[in-house]
């Protein structure tokens, strides 16, 4: 890689990180190494990765390439009407391997503003974790569909327990 300028270019991408102050002198090294990395796919294509520690013994649990984060699953639901809204990744990975039409916003945070492409769901199961954040994102739910033009039928349901 060094050869034909992959290194500047995976550092550009994200995929390689620079040493942190306190590393001294190390070699630029893989963003994600020691995670499970789940990527999303467009037109058959990876645009973003996401990877999660399987230990989490003091770091930082979830890590991703820098930028705006995407919808993952965007292109198995959009247009369609019935939704399956899933707050984490590996809930949504789930959800897709029982053929659900389900989507991952990576957490609760969405901005109602990124909602526009759901305007022909007439239904949006949420499938959030019981904690204060999915419990946060449950509250929010109902406002952000209300505020999108959607047929009188949408529904958001209630945050399922804990698992």
């Amino acid at each position: 890689m060094r050869r034909h300028g992959g290194l500047r270019i995976a550092e550009h991408l994200g995929l390689l990180r620079g040493p942190e102050p306190f590393e001294g002198g190390r070699p630029p090294h893989e963003r994600f190494a020691g995670r499970i990395v789940v990527p999303e796919l467009r037109g058959a294509q990876p645009i973003w990765l996401i990877g999660r520690r399987p230990d989490e013994l003091g770091q930082v649990k979830y890590l991703a390439l820098p930028g705006e984060r995407p919808i993952l699953g965007l292109e198995r639901v959009i247009e369609r009407r019935e939704v399956f809204l899933t707050e984490g990744v590996f809930d949504w990975l789930t959800a897709i391997s029982w053929n659900l039409l389900a989507f991952s916003t990576c957490g609760t945070a969405l901005p109602a503003d990124r909602l526009g492409w759901l305007a022909r769901a007439w239904v949006v199961w949420g499938v959030l974790d019981a904690d204060q954040g999915g419990r946060q994102g449950a509250a929010r739910g109902p406002r952000a569909s209300a505020r999108r033009s959607v047929g009188a039928g949408a529904r958001w349901p209630c945050p399922r327990a804990a698992t």
